[in-house]
């Protein structure tokens, strides 16, 4: 009877040791899964924006070009200015 009851206590004080360690494994696994999702999330936002600004840049210089090609004046920091092409000798 002794005996049983020492197996019985030892593989009852295994598996709570073995539920504990699996619980911080998986309680670690989690923080670095969140923090990979937050690091992930930023990157995207920061892309969205970088994305944003490329295309407001690109729509500016489209309009100056065509501005510039139809000899339009273009008004830049209240001075004015008009482009003409420059022919090469």
């Amino acid at each position: 009877m002794n005996t049983l009851y020492t197996a019985a206590l030892s593989a009852l004080l295994c598996s709570l040791v073995w539920i504990g360690g699996t619980a911080q494994i998986i309680d670690g696994y989690i923080k670095v899964i969140g923090y990979k999702d937050d690091q992930i999330n930023k990157l995207q936002d920061q892309k969205r924006r970088d994305s944003f600004t490329i295309m407001r840049y690109d729509n500016g210089l489209r309009e100056f070009l065509i501005a510039c090609t139809q000899k339009q004046e273009l008004v830049i920091d209240k001075k004015t200015y008009i482009c003409y092409k420059i022919e090469k000798a």
